[in-house]
């Protein structure tokens, strides 16, 4: 999702500002993490599992999905990623 957000940024021709990326929907979430190493990613998806098991919600009634709720209501649905020399200000 960077390279998309990072075209659009460029596209802009903002050279200093905010770009919001916000993930609509009840169990979609935004997180910006090192993306040089995977096990990162892995980590991270690791410990929301570990937090937040599935299959023991009152909401898994319904469709089985109560964790993904949590989670994405943890991770939150955006990030605001400053703008920089016409650049996202992301680590590497």
């Amino acid at each position: 999702m960077t390279s998309q957000v990072e075209k659009v940024v460029a596209e802009s021709g903002i050279q200093s500002g905010i770009v919001n990326v916000y993930a609509q929907g009840a169990t979609a979430a935004i997180m910006i993490q090192e993306n040089w190493d995977e096990s990162v990613q892995n980590d991270v998806v690791s410990l929301l599992k570990k937090l937040i098991p599935s299959g023991v919600w009152e909401h898994d009634v319904q469709d089985n999905n109560g964790d993904s709720h949590l989670k994405a209501g943890i991770v939150g649905p955006s990030e605001c990623i400053p703008i920089i020399n016409g650049k996202m200000g992301l680590s590497t």
